[in-house]
């Protein structure tokens, strides 16, 4: 089997680029309660729908323009003009529920958002072909500094740690102290980075930020607007993208098409998911678009584990997936959390790793949501 390269240490050589606004943005509103009316010209920031849970971000027009179409995953906007709603000032909003809340409608989810000993910022690009982290470190530092000032109210830390590539020492934001790591997955994921800079495996009292994350507070705050826009990879550079931008827009934009029996990926190597449509737009969480050219890796396939423990040997958690994902493919998801479903990083160095290629992250993923759904 060919040898995984792991590093996380590429960087563009270029500046973040500009990726101009599509002439539609399918902005994703799946299992909220939508608030868009079709029909209706909005300014950007017009709230088009509010979350359903608690921590939940709820989502506004990216730009302004017209509502033109409503399913039940997206709401589909035609830009048109540069009106606005009225910014708001974050340092004059107190802390605490009122700012978490502000925040939420902003379109930030406040999921971890509380008091705690320690505040570890991770810099590291998340995954292997993900470069969005350390290049925000090195020429973002404004923007992150303003969102980590927002953090630091929230949270009150006695203590703040920025986590970084070893190789690539930035300038500390102030305040914080610098975290040398070895640039190589999985050692960019959150719960490793709390045991390099504690020694602990689930410590109490940490709380961790990543550096996108950080970006977009950030950019919320110096705008005082809800945020519009992420920044992901695509090939050997970053973009800035409005937020629902088509995935299918991108690649007009760039030159590059999709052909008959390639894959069109939304995230990254490890954990990112195939687009279901050249419509689907792009979200703040996604890291990075790319594309599987057909014959350049054997298929994932619904086959027979053939025992060979791989699966286990590479888990950063320690856990069987080869017998996790056998009871999720089989519904037997309260067996599956017995055997540590939740305990899972969803990382994907199962899935990558199988020689018998069977979708372990997507089962994974699947029980995961299914217990969530009461089945």
């Amino acid at each position: 089997m060919k040898k995984l390269d792991l590093s996380l240490g590429h960087e563009p050589a270029d500046a973040i680029r500009e990726l101009p606004a599509p002439r539609l943005l399918n902005v994703r509103v799946k299992d909220m309660s939508v608030t868009a009316k079709r029909g209706k010209v909005v300014p950007r920031g017009t709230q088009i729908a509010k979350a359903q849970t608690a921590h939940g971000a709820d989502v506004s027009a990216p730009l302004a323009g017209k509502i033109s179409k409503m399913t039940v995953a997206f709401v589909s906007l035609v830009p048109d003009g540069d009106a606005s709603i009225d910014p708001i000032d974050f340092s004059a909003i107190p802390r605490g529920e009122e700012l978490l809340e502000q925040l939420r409608v902003f379109g930030i989810s406040t999921e971890g958002l509380e008091a705690a000993e320690l505040l570890i910022v991770n810099g590291l690009n998340t995954e292997p072909g993900v470069l969005v982290q350390a290049q925000l470190i090195k020429d973002e530092m404004p923007t992150l500094e303003k969102g980590l000032e927002l953090v630091k109210r929230l949270v009150q830390p006695s203590r703040c740690i920025l986590a970084h590539d070893e190789q690539r020492k930035p300038e500390a934001p102030q305040g914080c102290e610098l975290l040398g790591i070895k640039a190589v997955y999985p050692n960019s994921l959150d719960p490793l980075v709390v045991k390099a800079a504690t020694g602990k495996e689930n410590p109490k009292g940490v709380v961790v930020v990543n550096a996108l994350r950080l970006w977009q507070i950030g950019r919320v705050v110096e705008t005082g607007l809800p945020l519009a826009e992420t920044i992901l990879t695509i090939a050997d550079a970053n973009w800035r993208v409005p937020l629902g931008t088509p995935v299918g827009a991108v690649l007009e934009q760039l030159g590059t098409d999709v052909r008959d029996g390639d894959i069109l990926r939304v995230g990254g190597m490890m954990t990112g998911e195939s687009a279901y449509s050249l419509d689907q737009g792009l979200t703040e969480r996604c890291l990075a678009v790319g594309i599987v050219r057909k014959g350049q890796i054997v298929p994932v396939e619904n086959v027979y584990c053939i025992n060979c423990g791989e699966c286990v040997l590479h888990c950063p958690a320690r856990l069987q997936p080869n017998l996790i994902t056998r009871y999720a493919e089989f519904n037997e998801f309260e067996k599956a959390a017995t055997h540590g479903l939740d305990l899972c990083f969803e990382c994907g160095l199962c899935a990558a790793h199988c020689m018998a290629r069977r979708p372990l992250l997507q089962l994974i993923r699947f029980a995961k949501k299914q217990r969530q759904l009461g089945a």
